[in-house]
Order: structure tokens, then C-alpha cells, then sequence
């Protein structure tokens, strides 16, 4: 894919309303975001996992459930890319 999927993925982040400038931020952010949900599956010991992310200019958000009653939410600020709450 390389480059040639650039128009492509810009236009995708466009039509969800992102802002293709904010790519490192919103990386950053998401990368927070997971190991935050590693730890805190590993830290139970849960085998298997199903989250859902939610992406936006400001905010990440991932929410993760598993068997046995096992459910988090977790958020981080795309703007300095912390923690903004869990």
C-alpha cells in the first residue's frame, strides 16, 4: 500500500470529520490508550478481550469488555496526548 493508499486514508479521516494534521496526536493518543487497556487486561489476568475506540480531534476513548463482568472505559486527550481520565 505504502503511499499510494495516501489520498485514500486522508479522505477516509475526512469523511469522520478528523483533521489529517492531527495524525501524530491522535497516534499518540491511541497508543496511551492501549497500553492502558493491556495493563489493565493483563493485570487480571483475562486471556481475551473485545474493545471499542472511539476517535475524535480532541478526545480517544476505548471502552474494553470481557467474560466474567470484566469492563473499563478509558480516555486520553489528543491534545497533549495524556491521560484525561478513566
Amino acid at each position: 500500500l505504502g503511499k499510494a493508499a495516501i489520498p485514500a486514508a486522508e479522505a477516509a479521516w475526512r469523511r469522520q470529520g478528523l483533521d489529517i494534521r492531527r495524525g501524530a496526536a491522535l497516534g499518540q493518543c491511541l497508543q496511551r490508550l492501549l497500553e492502558r487497556a493491556e495493563r489493565a487486561v493483563e493485570e487480571n489476568g483475562i486471556a481475551r478481550a473485545r474493545a471499542t475506540f472511539q476517535i475524535g480531534n480532541r478526545q480517544c476513548a476505548v471502552d474494553v469488555r470481557a467474560s466474567g463482568g470484566f469492563s473499563r472505559h478509558f480516555t486520553a486527550s489528543a491534545a497533549m496526548g495524556v491521560p484525561a481520565g478513566e
